[in-house]
């Protein structure tokens, strides 16, 4: 989803708030350009992030929560890198 409403909010605004409860942290936000580097978060995902893995499926950009498929459709989606 490299061109729905909150990739492009997150480009322009390179910078967003992180907040857990009370606790905010802000942090700069950066496009994963390099694809190695963008396939790598992606094959990682859906053992990281299970309940984000279960959205891509619902979306139709993997067909399962697999790692060989998010490194495949890392080309189809927007990965950000948050410093902070």
């Amino acid at each position: 989803l490299p061109q729905c409403d909150w990739a492009r909010n997150a480009r322009a605004a390179g910078q967003g708030e992180l907040s857990r409860g009370r606790r905010r942290t802000g942090v700069e936000i950066h496009e994963v350009q390099d694809p190695r580097l963008r396939e790598a978060v992606m094959r990682a995902f859906p053992t990281q992030v299970p309940g984000g893995a279960t959205f891509f499926v619902r979306l139709g950009l993997v067909e399962r929560a697999d790692p060989a498929q998010f490194a495949a459709a890392a080309d189809r989606v927007a990965v950000f890198e948050l410093r902070g």
